[in-house]
């Protein structure tokens, strides 16, 4: 007979990192027992599926950004990170490349999966996780049938049995902010240069190019808004154009995710992932001569890293478009929503299948 989910998990030996990581963050017994509540009770009535990285995929994390990910401040992104893994519905792998048209085949609703109609995503199937994102599967080409999830991971074992879902095990962990950032900057020119006298906050609320970002700012975080008008210090900050929500699936209404009460944590933290306190004139120059430049975020504790390519400046998977030295710091305006995790689990596009805007 089948065990529940989290008690299945913890019996698989080459699970035993990812069955680490939820003991750490929530997963089973320490800081929110909530993870086994939902996973693990027959009286939840629920099905789901696990992605489960392998030991082998969180190996490929530099151990140093695992190390962060396990920190209390980091828990919003890392719980964020596990419920990306998890689908509310029990799905087979052959599922999760087929639209299933009855909704009560598999335990799954027809309104938590469908055919892919937008450019904006690769080719193939959309399945809703519980984390609220899509993640996009298809059959490999080279004849196997392989699943790949968002050009990123590929199932190694499937349709592992639990009694109250299905298990499979994947090569690589999936990173779910780079569809929402519109995927990797593909800018190619250089940054223009700015100065006022305002601060990083006043100029963010009052510049026709940070509208978005400034709206949901001020619902999202007007903490991060009154840290950004304190002067006596550089501070760095960055901030995506108001085009860069325009890369945003339309398959959800993103301004509400954004906003939403309950993710506010979660978000709050990616606002501030973007955030330097102090010493943010070492972000100042942009004379980087093709070297590589990497600042720990004061809140995260990732880091942010900085290269060139040509004339173009990227940090992370964004492009920088406008730097503007503002009265107590540096602002950087970029084309993409910041991706903290940006290349942190393996090559972004494994399988040549991509198609960003």
């Amino acid at each position: 007979m089948a065990s529940p989910l989290m008690d299945s998990l913890l019996g698989i030996p080459s699970l035993s990192t990812y069955a680490h990581v939820f003991n750490r963050t929530g997963g089973v017994v320490e800081i929110n027992p909530m993870f086994t509540k939902r996973f693990n009770y027959d009286e939840d009535q629920r099905n789901y599926t696990f992605l489960a990285p392998t030991n082998e995929a969180w190996a490929k994390i530099p151990p140093s950004t695992l190390d962060i990910l396990m920190t209390p401040q980091a828990y919003p992104l890392t719980e964020a990170l596990l419920r990306t893994h998890i689908i509310e519905a029990r799905l087979t792998a052959a599922e999760l490349v087929s639209v299933s048209g009855d909704t009560s085949a598999g335990g799954i609703s027809t309104s938590l999966q469908l055919s892919n109609t937008t450019a904006q995503f690769h080719r193939g199937i959309l399945t809703k996780t519980v984390q609220g994102y899509y993640i996009d599967c298809t059959n490999s080409t080279d004849g196997n049938s392989t699943v790949l999830i968002d050009g990123q991971a590929s199932i190694v074992q499937a349709d592992i049995i639990a009694d109250n879902g299905l298990i499979h095990q994947i090569d690589q962990l999936i990173d779910p902010f780079l569809v929402y950032g519109g995927g990797p900057s593909n800018r190619t020119t250089a940054p223009t240069i700015e100065k006022t006298d305002l601060t990083i906050a006043a100029f963010l609320q009052s510049d026709p190019r940070l509208v978005n970002a400034s709206k949901i700012l001020q619902v999202n975080s007007p903490d991060t808004l009154r840290r950004l008008s304190k002067t006596g210090s550089k501070q760095f900050f960055v901030a995506p154009q108001n085009e860069a929500y325009d890369l945003m699936p339309t398959i959800l209404p993103v301004f509400h995710t954004l906003v939403s009460p309950y993710k506010s944590p979660f978000n709050t933290l990616l606002w501030q992932y973007g955030w330097v306190d102090s010493d943010g004139e070492q972000f100042g120059s942009l004379n980087l001569s093709n070297m590589t430049v990497s600042i720990a975020s004061d809140v995260t504790g990732l880091n942010m890293t900085v290269t060139q390519e040509g004339d173009a400046v990227f940090i992370m998977n964004a492009g920088l478009v406008t730097q503007v030295e503002t009265a107590n710091g540096y602002l950087w305006i970029v084309d993409r929503w910041l991706d903290p995790l940006y290349q942190a689990f393996g090559p972004v596009d494994r399988f040549g299948m991509a198609a960003w805007p």
